[in-house]
């Protein structure tokens, strides 16, 4: 008989088998005569309140032996309560050790919301592993036993406090912080969805990284506590937070540490705070079908509400810190700082000894006194509705003007400027949660411009969102030379801009992707840049006599139909004329335009045109030249250019119609046209551009001449 009763005990009695009594889960961890131990590991779906023993007994074998073990429960592992339904945990004396993540939701949706609001820690506890409570979002209090030497919870705070040192470790919607404590260690109170206000007394001077994080209801935070800083993340998400207090001892404010904090309307930094770390304040937003913009917590629409910031003497760093505060209106620096300053109210964060505007807001006016505006110094600024770009500017960093939303008028009076605004974006901002595809998909093609949606809108906290699209007005300055590569890159709403006749040269993509539909370049231009007008309406467009380069696809993808090329053209780049419905093309060179040639791609110059249906046309004597020449001799139609009377097709787009009346009639009345000359309007050759020109022009439109 005693031989068979071991035999029952070896079978059953395995380290690791699993158990259930009363809704709670064991596993067997030690089988040790002296002292056989299990650990929680689950429970019930159902189980609302877990009262966890300090024995427990376990039927091994289901015979007629009916032999019973009791064993001590001395931990709860890992997972063991999470997405459950408990909303109170007592924890008993006999246990020593709580694992990571043993409750809470590993997920924060609506989904998975765990209810567990009550914990009560028995007198043996000796370590509580790192995130043990992360993601219980209705935690409310805990209770520690008043025996246990490792924690309490003193003076009835309601939190779990780390004896020693004096660490507050957690704590829930009903913990008061005593001013006992020290520190405040990382994630106390993180996702906690019920908490709305807390206060950090003076005697705390550390605190760790999230503890306040995706906090969403929390809307007060008074922070009395000599803190050098305010760790990354630390507010994150605590997305109607509206109230806050900074500490006069606070000398660094970490990354993100306000991040989506969409609430906040004005923020004091300290007089002592020498760095605002990255993306420290305002919030991020996704676009649907409509562009209509959300918050990254797609069931919380708040947009961000921050409107003003006073900076204070010390601060030297700021590293794109309110780079996502949309509705930015007013900025000020004290005039003890000697890194930054707001001169002549201008509104906007000046590095004082390079004269760099860092930081720009909707009321920004731009000193004279700035040479250069730094990367993303105005990136989301929706409140901006206009800006001046004086002529001392030299240059312009990546993104300065991405997705300015409500910008309705540009004066660009920038001399010699280099211009990276409209650089594409790849933003590290988007978490590990979004991939570049899903990023790409949600603005959509095009989205990259910082011009791109020049629309004012208002916003509401919810899905709805009134929106008004207004024309865009951009007016270069008398002395611009060049237009920058980017410059309007992408600008829908452009439907027509006026060139300067000091204008020399236009850069790649500079008027790519608007929708302008008629341009005249100014004489002295020389140079077209690459994808210059890629993609517009364009419908006619006059060349000077001063253009010497046409830069690859500068006229690809548009609506032009008919152009000249001027006898000044000695260079075309790749595919100048693709896919553009062009039906004549006229090269007024006698010898034929260098063309590109990429082998490799097998294009050119030419590509993508309907060699049968366009027709080539050159100067007297040289047909034989171009038909030598690649690759103009792949047009099926090449003919001279007839000499004769003077044209009444003044812009040279192939027809003479009221566009070429008006241009009479502007020099009629003293207006003038930077691209026809007063010999060219004066077609009946009398010296003077009156009536008789416009009869010549309006016989000719009726086919009478």
């Amino acid at each position: 008989m005693l031989t068979t009763l071991l035999v029952s005990v070896d079978m059953y009695a395995q380290v690791g088998t699993e158990f259930e009594v009363d809704s709670i889960k064991y596993r067997i961890t030690s089988e040790n005569p002296h002292m056989k131990t299990v650990a929680v590991c689950g429970c019930d779906l159902h189980l609302w309140e877990a009262n966890i023993p300090s024995t427990v007994t376990y039927k091994k074998s289901p015979t007629t032996f009916d032999y019973n073990c009791t064993y001590h429960v001395t931990e709860i592992l890992p997972y063991s309560f999470q997405r459950f339904r408990l909303c109170k945990v007592y924890i008993p004396d006999g246990i020593k050790t709580i694992k990571r993540n043993v409750f809470g939701s590993a997920v924060n949706d609506e989904a998975n919301e765990t209810p567990l609001e009550f914990v009560s820690i028995g007198a043996s506890v000796e370590t509580i592993e790192d995130g043990a409570f992360d993601y219980c979002t209705n935690l409310a209090e805990f209770v520690v036993s008043p025996d246990n030497p490792n924690y309490d919870s003193r003076d009835d705070c309601k939190a779990l406090i780390e004896t020693a040192t004096n660490i507050f470790v957690k704590g829930g919607v009903n913990s008061q912080i005593p001013t006992s404590v020290v520190a405040i260690a990382a994630r106390a109170f993180s996702f906690n969805k019920r908490l709305g206000s807390v206060y950090i007394p003076e005697n705390v001077k550390e605190i760790g990284e999230e503890v306040f994080f995706r906090c969403e209801n929390l809307e007060s935070a008074v922070i009395d506590g000599e803190l050098l800083s305010i760790p990354n993340r630390t507010f994150r998400e605590c997305i109607r937070l509206s109230t806050l207090k900074l500490p006069e001892s606070l000398q660094v404010i970490g990354s993100e540490a306000f991040f989506e904090c969409n609430s906040l309307q004005h923020v004091t930094i300290p007089d002592n705070v020498t760095t605002i770390s990255d993306k420290a304040f305002g919030g991020v937003y996704f676009y649907n079908d409509n562009y209509e913009p959300s918050t990254l917590i797609e069931h919380k629409k708040i947009p961000n509400k921050m409107s003003s910031v006073s900076i204070g003497a010390s601060v030297v760093t700021l590293d794109g810190a309110f780079d996502f505060c949309t509705n930015l209106t007013e900025v000020t620096v004290s005039p003890e700082n000697p890194k930054y300053d707001s001169r002549d109210n201008c509104n906007c964060i000046i590095e004082t000894a390079t004269n760099t505007l860092v930081k720009g807001t909707g009321h920004s006016v731009v000193p004279v006194s700035v040479v250069s505006i730094a990367p993303r110094a105005f990136i989301r600024c929706h409140t901006l509705e206009s800006i001046t770009i004086p002529e001392g500017v030299k240059s312009i960093g990546e993104n300065a003007f991405y997705e300015c939303l409500g910008l309705k008028q540009m004066n660009y009076n920038a001399i010699d400027c280099a211009f990276d605004a409209n650089q594409y974006y790849y933003a590290e901002y988007w978490f590990f949660k979004y991939d570049y595809d899903l990023l790409y998909q949600s603005f959509g093609e095009g989205a990259w411009s910082p011009f791109t949606y020049l629309q004012c809108r208002s916003f509401f906290e919810g899905p709805e969102a009134e929106t008004s699209v207004y024309p865009v007005t951009v007016t270069i300055g008398p002395k611009v030379e060049s237009l920058p590569s980017y410059l309007l890159n992408d600008q829908s709403s452009l439907t027509a801009v006026s060139l300067p006749p000091t204008l020399k040269s236009i850069g790649n993509y500079a008027l790519a992707n608007t929708s302008i539909e008629s341009l005249s370049i100014p004489q002295n231009v020389q140079v077209i840049g690459a994808y210059a007008f890629w993609k517009t309406p364009l419908a006619s467009i006059v060349l000077p006599n001063s253009l010497q380069i046409l830069g690859d696809y500068a006229l690809a993808a548009t609506g032009i139909k008919r152009v000249s090329l001027p006898a000044s053209v000695v260079s075309l780049g790749l595919g100048v004329f693709a896919n553009a419905p062009l039906t004549r093309l006229i090269s007024n060179r006698e010898y034929p335009p260098y063309c590109a040639v990429d082998m490799g791609k097998g294009i050119h110059s030419l590509s993508n045109l309907d060699y049968d249906l366009c027709e080539l046309c050159v100067p007297s004597g040289s047909v034989d030249i171009y038909r030598s020449a690649f690759p103009w001799n792949l047009f099926q139609n090449m003919v001279q250019i007839i000499e004769g009377p003077k044209s009444c097709d003044l812009n040279g787009d192939g027809v003479v119609d009221i566009s070429d009346l008006n241009i009479v009639i502007n020099w009629m009345l003293g207006k003038g046209d930077t691209n026809v000359t007063f010999v060219q309007a004066d077609v009946s050759d009398d010296g003077n551009v009156d009536i008789s020109d416009i009869n010549m022009v309006i016989n000719t439109m009726l086919g009478k001449d």
